[in-house]
């Protein structure tokens, strides 16, 4: 159990990488970087998942600023919060037009699992997020060290038991 919270974290990074590669099949340039609880992601302009997904051809900054058309969007560099519920709870994307603007705009977790729904290609840092967030790491962690100190534990009671003392009675 112990050994499975440390590998949870590399099968999750490979279970995203695969899922890249599903997204360039359809079009898009996926550059994913892994770390655990966060997915940064940078996209390109015609990738499949910014033409495609629901809300994204018209964006709403954070600064009050008129929208953005994903036409003239060149780049897009977002990082995806875990919470503590193991759910992904907003997604800030910084965006860079042809002319060099930088445009800041955070994406609600409601409307970022709307994305998922429609198409998985869309969203697919939200399923890493979502089951192997901080919070499940450091979950799988602590049952995998309390069930370790409890088997040596009861270990060490058994072998006792040969020995004349025994605390397992």
């Amino acid at each position: 159990m112990l050994l499975l919270g440390f590998l949870l974290p590399a099968a999750a990074a490979l279970l995203q990488f695969s899922d890249t590669s599903n997204c360039s099949k359809y079009g898009g340039l996926y550059e994913l970087v892994t770390r655990i609880g966060v997915v940064e992601l940078s996209i390109h302009k015609n990738a499949f998942c910014i033409e495609k997904c629901p809300s994204v051809p018209q964006i709403q900054n954070l600064d009050s600023q008129p929208t953005v058309e994903s036409a003239s969007i060149t780049t897009a560099r977002c990082g995806l919060q875990a919470t503590g519920s193991g759910y992904a709870a907003i997604l800030t994307c910084t965006y860079h037009n042809a002319t060099g603007h930088e445009i800041k705009v955070a994406h609600s977790f409601p409307q970022f699992r709307e994305w998922a729904k429609e198409d998985p290609r869309c969203v697919l840092e939200g399923s890493l997020i979502t089951k192997y967030s901080m919070f499940s790491i450091w979950l799988v962690l602590k049952v995998g060290i309390v069930i370790f100190i409890s088997t040596v534990f009861l270990a060490i009671c058994c072998l006792g038991c040969c020995c004349g003392w025994c605390c397992c009675r």
